[in-house]
């Protein structure tokens, strides 16, 4: 007996000299470790400090005690962040904004966009309440815009305009911040949606599909149309603008089926993050989270992601004797001018007669491109036009103006049609009768339906525009323009154009609309002569979205954009002819009438 019990006290004895510790969990989101840890004792030594009781002293009061303890609660508050949580959100949104066109990364963002997002869908099944999946997923919201939207600071400097350079740096990183607050709630609301949705269901095989369907609704079809005040400038689905074969699935669902696709992969990642890193115990109410359920996430992934895939080898193998018969010949000229002079100068015209006149020799187009802004209006088109027309009377022109009219400015596009074709319904000018220096616009002119919130119209004008006066910066104020709401199509002897001007080309409703009108082809004039050294950025970003307009309505775009790209895109997303800053691009172009089930689609 004795001896047994000294046998047991010697081993009870060995276990506390030699315990077997638990395997350290790498994975863990919650720790406090290192600077985190030193963080939080900092923030609750500095609470203590505001709970001290200040004794009989002149200056003790009500208040000093009520503000002592509000620094108290808000320390000690701050003290019990999980730190790591919040940063893992911000490297989340900062590694998929790497992956968005024209960021610093140019390598390798089409594959990181699939998982980037996970970790951050990870932490919002980890949040305690609702209101920490919001803030999570805004402040993960905010880093992926502030690179998407860092083309803004290009803005600076805007002497051209007579604002201070001083005032002209604020001015960049107010809209930088405006629009990237903007996005981010939108963000963060979503990542509201996905929270409330497991605490109302759970998790189950269908987890990542709903997620999906969430998204698309909310961010592509809710948050970022045109009527809500969206700005889908950065949506998720341009980080796959050069994974040709996959996105050819957007002729049936638009660019929205990507995007599903994308948060489909990454919450099913998120799943397995949780599970592998033994965080399961650490979700609110819902336990039910297990391999089974990741692993059917995964497949679906996977399936859809491979049929989708095979779905846009199909369509380049039926398409490969491509019949381009029912094509046209494209002259893309620009002259690289200033903001001040696309803006304010209106006579540029001569600048482009001298440049066609010394093409012309070399071929005849059909069409003649010109950016946004490029001619002046009024006796300054008819003069240009009647030159070209001397010249060639064969070519039909597209170009951009800056008008008014009835005391209203507009930011416009006008097609002149050639005058020998089979089609004289779009001949010529029109003189009005009544303003015999203005011209008939009810066919000819398209008036940019979506502006540029401080860049074309200036939100809460009144209040502005008496702040800009006492400030001395009237002009900025007389550069709001009104908003048109019509689609238009122009007649041309060799087939119906549409224009869309500017950033136009991000609104797929706006793009849709136009091929319902008709559209047999899309032209796109710009001009980023606003963006300085950030003009290339936009540039990028401009030919990702137009690679998606493009197979979504199977219709070829024609780009002409001031300071910035002269490109052709294909039916199938493929950029055919571009140049970088160059003064002219001749392209031949397809003509399709067909409508896809992507633009049916739209309302």
């Amino acid at each position: 007996m004795f001896g047994a019990k000294n046998k047991n006290t010697k081993k009870k004895k060995r276990w506390k000299l030699n315990p077997i510790k638990p395997e350290k969990n790498k994975f863990s989101l919650q720790k406090k470790d290192g600077i985190v840890r030193r963080i939080s004792k900092a923030l609750r030594v500095i609470s203590k400090i505001f709970v001290r009781k200040p004794e009989k002293k002149k200056w003790y009061s009500k208040k000093s005690i009520f503000i002592s303890k509000t620094l108290s609660r808000l320390f000690l508050a701050l003290a019990s962040i999980h730190y790591d949580y919040w940063i893992i959100s911000c490297l989340s949104g900062l590694i998929a904004g790497l992956c968005l066109p024209g960021s610093p990364m140019k390598f390798g963002g089409e594959f990181i966009a699939w998982f980037a997002l996970a970790p951050l869908f990870a932490v919002i099944w980890l949040s305690d309440d609702l209101w920490q999946a919001f803030g999570r997923t805004f402040v993960a919201g905010l880093v992926f815009n502030l690179i998407g939207f860092r083309f803004l600071l290009g803005i600076h400097p805007l002497s051209w305009l007579g604002v201070p350079d001083d005032l002209s740096l604020i001015a960049s990183y107010l809209g930088l911040i405006i629009a990237v607050l903007h996005q981010a709630i939108y963000w963060g609301i979503f990542g509201l949606f996905l929270k409330l949705l497991n605490r109302t269901i759970g998790f189950s095989s269908w987890t990542a599909i709903q997620g999906g369907i969430i998204w698309i609704v909310w961010q592509e079809k809710v948050a970022n149309a045109l009527a809500s005040g969206g700005i889908p400038w950065t949506s998720y689905y341009y980080t796959q603008a050069n994974n040709t074969f996959l996105i050819q699935v957007c002729d049936l669902f638009g660019g929205s089926a990507i995007s599903f696709l994308l948060i489909l992969s990454n919450l099913a990642i998120a799943q397995w993050v949780i599970l592998s890193s033994s965080l399961k115990n650490k979700l609110n109410r819902n336990q039910d989270l297990n391999f089974p359920i990741a692993f059917v996430s995964s497949a679906q992934a996977v399936f859809l992601i491979a049929i989708t895939f095979f779905y846009g080898i199909s369509v380049f193998a039926q398409n490969k004797n491509y019949d381009a018969s029912n094509s046209a010949k494209a002259l893309l000229i620009q002259k690289n001018l200033s903001a001040f002079e696309s803006r304010f100068d209106e006579v540029n015209n001569q600048n482009y007669l001298n440049l066609f006149e010394s093409l012309y020799e070399r071929e005849i187009p059909d069409l003649i491109v010109m950016p946004e802004g490029a001619i002046g209006w009024s006796d300054q088109i008819k003069n240009l036009y009647s030159s070209i027309q001397s010249i060639s009377p064969l070519s039909s022109l597209i170009g951009g103006v800056y008008f008014n009219q009835t005391d209203k400015s507009f930011n416009a596009a006008f097609g002149l049609s050639a005058s020998k074709g089979k089609d004289k319904s779009f001949c010529s000018l029109t003189e009005n009768k009544k303003q015999p220096s203005k011209f008939n616009t009810s066919e000819q002119i398209y008036l940019k339906q979506a502006l540029v919130p401080f860049g074309e119209y200036t939100p809460f004008e009144k209040q502005v525009t008496s702040l800009l006066a006492k400030l001395q910066l009237e002009k900025l104020g007389k550069s709001s323009f009104n908003a048109g709401n019509k689609a238009i199509t122009f007649n041309f002897p060799f087939g119906r154009v549409s224009p869309l001007i500017c950033f136009e080309l991000i609104f797929p409703e706006l793009f849709h609309k136009q091929i319902k009108a008709g559209a047999e082809a899309i032209v796109v004039i710009g001009d980023t002569s606003w963006f300085n050294e950030y003009k290339s950025t936009v540039a990028e970003q401009m030919l990702a979205a137009a690679k998606f307009r493009a197979i979504e309505g199977r219709r070829d775009i024609l780009i002409s954009v001031n300071k910035g790209p002269l490109a052709r895109i294909d039916k199938f997303g493929k950029i055919k002819d571009y140049s970088q800053d160059a003064e002219f691009l001749f392209t031949d172009f397809h003509l399709n009438s067909t409508k896809t089930l992507a633009t049916k689609s739209y309302l």
